[in-house]
């Protein structure tokens, strides 16, 4: 996620972590509307296969 470092510096901790928590369920939501499946949560990032 592009600048997801500096909002966790500039931000509160719970901020950052709803922040975090919506782009990760969104990001598999469609990975998986896809007819994907996750393999790995890692920080800011999902990997998921399709």
């Amino acid at each position: 996620m592009s600048g997801s470092t500096s909002f966790v510096h500039d931000d509160t901790w719970t901020l950052s972590a709803e922040i975090y928590k919506t782009y990760l369920y969104c990001a598999a939501r469609i990975v998986r509307a896809e007819g994907g499946a996750i393999t790995s949560y890692d920080g800011d990032r999902i990997m998921g296969v399709v």
